[in-house]
């Protein structure tokens, strides 16, 4: 009779201790989602960083041959030889005993070849309805 009286066990319902695992995992995910996609965008970023990089080091290598040019420029500048020729060229300059001969472009031997203007699609329309 002891045995009968005996309470029955009652099963337990899902409470917050059974739902705290599927919580650690949602975490979990959410900061591995957050995480790669940080990742992601300064993979990004970085992709960007370097094509600049690339870009600046290929102007930076252009102006320095240009620096160059206009260095070199400047020294024939200053030499007498090229002092000596633009004189010659500019302002038919001669030395004693030389003679100055300019060489004119030829003259057109005919009209004038017209030039053609590039018109656009409602100057087209335009000149075929008259206007």
């Amino acid at each position: 009779m002891i045995a009968k009286i005996r309470k029955k066990k009652t099963k337990i319902k899902p409470t917050a201790t059974s739902l705290m695992p599927l919580f650690f995992i949602a975490i979990f995910f959410l900061i591995g989602i957050i995480l790669f996609s940080s990742n992601w965008q300064l993979a990004k970023r970085h992709k960007e960083l370097l094509l600049k990089t690339k870009t600046l080091g290929k102007e930076i290598s252009f102006l320095e041959e240009k620096n160059d040019k206009l260095k070199n420029g400047i020294i024939s500048v200053t030499d007498e030889s090229f002092l000596e020729k633009e004189a010659r060229e500019k302002f038919q300059l001669a030395k004693p005993g030389e003679k100055v001969v300019v060489v004119l472009p030829p003259e057109n031997q005919g009209e004038p070849v017209p030039s053609i203007e590039a018109k656009n699609f409602l100057e087209k329309i335009l000149e075929k309805l008259g206007f």
